[in-house]
């Protein structure tokens, strides 16, 4: 019976020790910001990016998660643009389990002039670390327009750690266990003392 608890305790113990900081969902949010006049060589407002930041959580998954929307508002005063590529970063910031870091979209924006189709191409956001956590933005799609406005999505995967990190408590629990376990098996062995009146018989 004593064998069958000890066994038991050390499941327990052992399960907890590998308990990692993934076991409940944490929350993320992106922010929302614009830029206007890019391409402005008339001294009036032409195309202008937004970014319309989103909110979730991790919800235990790695699968990417759509974090913001790009729109693309492009205006009706192109004609004189030149086909010269004009290139910015549009900053942001994006928290992670209340923790704030700042970050940016790099984009280029081309128009060929004379009322035709301008683009904007990007690059995609650095990478952010918050503590084990890992959150990597994907390159959003270039977007293009004649006039009015376009939109897409951008993506970011948050990496969980990995199984094999645990938590400061799970490592204490787990190293109580043990000397726990040590101490049942140091008073299972005993030592064994012969009778003065009786002592062990030796072959010659």
């Amino acid at each position: 019976m004593k064998k069958t608890y000890v066994t038991l305790a050390i499941s327990l113990v052992l399960s907890l020790g590998c308990a990692t900081v993934n076991a409940h969902p944490l929350a993320w949010s992106m922010s929302s910001e614009y830029v206007g006049s890019i391409g402005d060589q008339i001294n009036s407002q032409l195309d202008k990016l937004f970014i319309t930041g989103h909110s979730g959580d991790t919800g235990g998954s790695n699968a990417p998660q759509d974090v913001a929307t790009l729109s693309f508002q492009v205006g009706v005063n192109e004609y004189y643009a030149q086909n010269t590529p004009i290139t910015g970063e549009l900053d942001f910031t994006f928290t992670f389990n209340g923790v704030q870091k700042k970050n940016s979209l790099a984009y280029s924006w081309v128009s060929p002039g004379n009322g035709t189709v301008d683009y904007i191409t990007f690059k995609a956001p650095a990478s952010l670390t918050y503590g084990y956590y890992l959150v990597t933005f994907e390159k959003a799609n270039t977007l293009s327009s004649r006039g009015g406005t376009v939109q897409e999505e951008l993506y970011a995967t948050i990496i969980d750690p990995p199984p094999t990190i645990p938590e400061p408590t799970s490592i204490a629990l787990l190293t109580l266990g043990l000397l726990g376990f040590g101490v049942l098996l140091r008073k299972k062995t005993r030592k064994v003392d012969w009778p003065s009146n009786n002592p062990p018989q030796t072959k010659l």
